[in-house]
């Protein structure tokens, strides 16, 4: 047996180990409640290992505060039992929520054939009792079935499955007994239609066919005689009979509830779209479809062969532009030249700004001459006082050039 409380999360897609009972359980029931602020579990019945004593604890765990809470039950308590199944149902106003019970296994083995209904909040065991037409023989009784009924099911059932149909009614399914003498009674892979609500009361009949016109849970006499209210809700029996006791903050998570938002398939899925067809000629169907794959295939290519086009017009003119800077390192002084006046200019000194600092100025002495542009049929006289060819500086006259 385990104490784990494990959890997946649909919208991260992980799990969640959440162990915080010491105790490690098999065989019970859990069941989803929306009260208190993102819902509650409800686990009761199956076996416990500690001091095997029997007891009829409840167990609450609420999940916004991820903590667990145990809760004594009172009421017409049923025989300890695990491997059962059952079904909840609550009022239109969350004032009440029944959970409803059938069959299983008691600790020697035998197999049980009772119903009982677990009342929340006020945590009430309340027995089902048989609703035949004979009323007067069986009013006494915890024998669930009619007498037609009672023939079908002399053994009782262990892992049957209940299956909650229209909210207002439980159909049991499978199961099996333990007496291999009474097997004709009833088969394994029976299923059964049980009626929750009032409408047992009114057919005086707890077992019937499935009634697809009931579509709603309608609280029965029986267990409104336990809790208040009506058949619609209201109850008033909103705590246990004993006190909440440390439990003081299940009355809070009781008096609120959780309506959980709708999900929806995480994929969508067309109702809309043709069978596939045998025929090998393709159809008249077929032909929008491969079109639009074509199309489709056509815009994907051409957008790829347009990116790499304009990727290798880029990275030309990338290189284009450095071999420009490459051969003309000083793009100024060619601004500067076209810029000039139309009669000489001096040289840039040794230590000019167009020049590199880590070369010695005896490598720049030794220019070539470089002719100025002209403009077309002018000729200007240079200015009075200046030197016609001024001198280059240089350390070493091994030659001299002149500027024309």
């Amino acid at each position: 047996m385990l104490n784990n409380l494990i959890s997946f999360d649909t919208k991260t897609n992980q799990w969640v180990n959440q162990t915080y009972d010491p105790t490690p359980r098999a065989g019970g029931d859990m069941h989803y409640i929306p009260a208190s602020k993102k819902g509650m579990l409800v686990y009761f019945g199956g076996i416990e290992f500690r001091d095997g004593k029997e007891d009829y604890d409840i167990h609450i765990f609420d999940i916004a505060n991820s903590r667990w809470f145990i809760q004594k039950a009172a009421g017409d308590l049923p025989q300890p039992r695990s491997r059962f199944c059952s079904v909840v149902v609550w009022a239109k106003d969350y004032a009440s929520y029944n959970i409803y019970v059938y069959g299983g296994m008691t600790s020697t083995g035998a197999s049980l054939n009772d119903a009982y209904v677990i009342s929340l909040p006020d945590f009430e065991w309340i027995p089902v009792r048989t609703l035949d037409v004979n009323r007067s023989r069986l009013a006494n009784t915890n024998q669930l079935f009619p007498d037609p009924m009672v023939q079908s099911f002399p053994d009782g059932k262990l892992y049957p499955s209940c299956n909650l149909y229209q909210n207002s009614q439980m159909l049991v399914i499978a199961g099996a007994n333990l007496n291999p003498e009474r097997h004709e009674c009833d088969t394994d892979g029976g299923q059964h239609g049980f009626l929750l609500g009032q409408e047992s009361i009114e057919r005086k009949a707890q077992w019937a066919g499935l009634g697809p016109n009931i579509t709603s849970y309608r609280g029965p006499d029986n267990i409104v005689a336990v809790v208040g209210g009506g058949t619609g809700g209201h109850a008033t029996a909103t705590a246990p009979a004993s006190g909440w006791g440390r439990n003081w903050y299940l009355d809070y998570c009781f008096r609120t509830s959780y309506l959980a938002s709708p999900v929806s398939a995480t994929r969508y899925l067309s109702h809309s779209s043709p069978p596939l067809s045998r025929d090998p000629t393709p159809s008249a169907l077929s032909q929008p479809e491969r079109s639009h794959t074509g199309a489709t295939a056509g815009g994907t290519v051409g957008g790829v062969i347009l990116g790499v086009f304009i990727a290798a017009i880029a990275f030309y003119c990338l290189l284009r532009r450095r071999s420009k800077k490459q051969n003309s390192p000083v793009s100024s002084s060619e601004h500067a030249t076209r810029t000039a006046p139309l009669y000489p200019s001096e040289l840039p000194s040794p230590f000019s700004p167009l020049q590199d600092p880590l070369q010695s100025p005896s490598e720049h002495a030794h220019g070539t001459a470089v002719e100025l542009p002209g403009a077309e049929n002018q000729v200007s006289e240079m200015p009075e006082g200046r030197d016609p060819a001024p001198k280059v500086p240089s350390e070493n006259a091994e030659s001299k050039g002149d500027v024309f």
